[in-house]
């Protein structure tokens, strides 16, 4: 938690704040449509981290298996951030904001939703494949703290 802050809606305020200004940007527009939102998940929640970082919240990166792909979402302390949910469910709110429980038992993933570095883990051995869908560039957060949707640049081109 943030120091000072009071929480709202489960989260601190400051959090809550870059969250709304998220959902109200670009991003928050382009992921309402689900075949925006399709794929998009890694890259978005790694937007959604670059803008949380400055507040201090610690906000973590969660990957897990889903409908035969891998599904990322932002955990800010026992708090999910999921701005992609409607690749899954058309109807789901922009974010959905719940505890890692409700995402469990909304989503039934295969295996439990685990914390994904992207500054190593997994990342770091597909930095010199950029078709591989796990690669993130070492510098994602200088492409996606201000980057509008779908966040490709020509350092990280779009997953084929």
């Amino acid at each position: 938690m943030v120091a000072g802050d009071t929480r709202q809606g489960g989260l601190p305020d400051a959090v809550m704040d870059v969250v709304e200004r998220f959902r109200q940007g670009a991003w928050g527009g382009y992921l309402l449509h689900p075949s925006a939102a399709d794929g998009l998940c890694t890259r978005a929640s790694l937007a959604l981290i670059a803008q949380l970082e400055p507040t201090g919240c610690n906000p973590k990166l969660l990957r897990m298996p889903l409908g035969g792909t891998m599904h990322a979402v932002v955990a800010v302390d026992d708090t999910i951030i999921d701005f992609t949910r409607r690749q899954f469910v058309s109807d789901a709110p922009v974010p959905t904001i719940e505890t890692r429980d409700e995402l469990i038992a909304a989503l039934n993933p295969t295996v439990e939703p685990t914390s994904f570095d992207p500054d190593w883990d997994l990342s770091a051995v597909h930095r010199g494949n950029p078709q591989s869908p796990l690669w993130i560039p070492a510098n994602w957060r200088d492409l996606l703290r201000d980057a509008d949707p779908p966040g490709v640049s020509p350092e990280w081109p779009p997953r084929s």
